[in-house]
């Protein structure tokens, strides 16, 4: 068992340093489950992140996306009687993020975030009324209702590390688009939209950026329910202040701080201050329709 472990480990970091498109197609996915599954079993810290690393890589494969739905939907027997959301692979990759080490968690939302475009990603973040309604039976399948509360809480507590921001913003992006989920991120019980405000009226553009991109989804997706918690936190004035570029992230913070070059934050806030204009105008328009009766279930 030992030597099965270190094997594997070594497998994790040939596909840290090498490009995984250059080795066997056929082998790369069968290491996917046994590489997530010593992940988890490890008792050695260094052991899981860099396995969630060479996972990452592997997710992040171009389509037909293989991997990383190799990884997500990994069958896992020990789970098949516990009713668990989605796939065992997923499962799997939210518990890790209960690892008392920042690294670790930083990991998890990375690969989590290339995970998103997957079946078993949504399978296990989706509301049930999702799955009732539109994709299967409540019978089948019991999504995780605590999923975005997790996510939600998660943005204030990985604020002081920008990159496990960033993946966990992104992510959350993937899931704004859906009515049913953006419902329950702009109720006053998740205060989904309040924590990416705070974002957005924060220091780092790459960040707001992202959080940016969460709330123009969210005014896309349930303009009638998005508007008045807009008009609430008053998110219409702080991202007109990120147009004009008024706003704190804007402000000569040191590229270093986000460690990223001057030139890639100087174009982050141009990028930033082009989304803001095309989000008021985005906003305005939920305004409107707010006005209109809602519509009905998820689409």
């Amino acid at each position: 068992e030992a030597c099965r472990h270190d094997a594997l480990w070594c497998a994790a970091r040939v596909l840290i340093t090498t490009d995984p498109r250059l080795l066997d197609a056929p082998m790369l996915l069968g290491l996917c489950g046994p590489i997530l599954l010593n992940a988890e079993s490890s008792e050695q810290d260094l052991c899981c992140f860099e396995s969630l690393l060479a996972l990452t890589n592997l997710a992040g494969l171009p389509e037909p996306h293989e991997h990383a739905n190799r990884i997500a939907d990994l069958p896992t027997p020990h789970l098949s009687a516990t009713n668990v959301p989605g796939g065992g692979g997923v499962h799997i990759i939210y518990k890790l993020l209960f690892k008392d080490h920042t690294l670790i968690r930083r990991a998890v939302l990375e690969l989590l975030c290339n995970l998103s475009q997957t079946e078993a990603f949504y399978e296990y973040n989706m509301p049930y009324e999702f799955f009732h309604n539109n994709r299967r039976p409540s019978s089948t399948i019991r999504p995780n209702e605590d999923a975005l509360k997790l996510f939600v809480s998660l943005l204030e507590d990985v604020q002081d590390d920008p990159k496990s921001a960033q993946a966990l913003t992104a992510m959350l992006s993937s899931l704004c688009i859906y009515p049913c989920v953006a419902k329950r991120l702009c109720s006053h019980k998740l205060q989904g939209v309040a924590s990416f405000v705070a974002l957005i009226s924060g220091r780092d553009p790459f960040l707001a950026r992202r959080a940016l991109a969460c709330i123009e989804y969210l005014a896309m997706s349930v303009p009638q329910v998005s508007a008045p918690v807009f008009q609430k936190l008053s998110v219409g004035t702080i991202i007109k202040q990120l147009e004009n570029g008024s706003s704190p992230c804007f402000e000569g913070a040191d590229a270093d701080e986000f460690s990223a070059s001057q030139e890639a934050m100087e174009y982050e806030r141009g990028e930033l201050r082009d989304s803001a204009k095309q989000v008021l105008e985005i906003l305005s328009k939920a305004a409107d329709e707010s006005a209109k009766p809602e519509g009905g279930g998820c689409l």
